[in-house]
């Protein structure tokens, strides 16, 4: 199923927005974002030094990967968005939709993989990756990381904010896992 939703997030990003959208002063708003929340993150259980080290990596992330096309994101997707059926006599469960579009955004082929495994980081990573068509593809993966640890850095600050103890857990753990096992460039 994990490769099923990675498939249709694919099709999903098949869908190209037109417009102007200039990537350096999209991301820079999102750095921006990240830079107020210092304290927050640090409160959320890291020092200053490794925020100054995740920013770095994020700062790179903006260098190193354009956007040139931008597509069409959901922006907030999660299990509950996903509809599956029961297909068949043998019950075999198969996707059969993607509701809730309310914050929908163009964006970059990564941005929706990214949001999923913030907010589902049970799911295992390579199964999507194999539905959406990138399991081998290491700047791929890269990209991918670099932006989840982007968005994981936000859902802790906003954790931080609701004074919501296991969010701070899993955001910090994500977070540390997705830094530790980044690979190289």
């Amino acid at each position: 199923m994990l490769s099923e939703i990675g498939g249709l997030i694919a099709r999903l990003n098949e869908v190209v927005v037109d417009g102007r959208f200039d990537w350096p002063t999209e991301m820079a708003a999102e750095l921006a974002d990240r830079y107020t929340e210092r304290d927050k993150i640090i409160t959320g259980g890291f020092s200053g030094s490794e925020f100054d080290q995740m920013l770095d990596l994020l700062e790179g992330y903006v260098g190193d990967f354009s956007c040139e096309q931008w597509v069409l994101c959901h922006g907030d997707l999660s299990l509950k968005h996903i509809f599956v059926i029961q297909a068949g006599h043998e019950g075999a469960v198969r996707v059969s939709g993607m509701i809730d579009f309310g914050d929908w955004r163009p964006g970059a082929t990564v941005h929706d993989l990214a949001v999923l495994r913030v907010r589902e980081p049970q799911l295992e990573p390579a199964a999507l990756l194999t539905g959406y068509g990138a399991l081998a593809d290491r700047r791929f993966r890269r990209r991918l990381d670099l932006h989840t640890l982007m968005i994981a850095l936000g859902s802790l600050a906003f954790a931080v904010a609701e004074d919501d103890q296991p969010g701070i857990e899993q955001s910090a753990n994500q977070i540390r896992t997705l830094v530790r096992d980044l690979p190289d460039g």
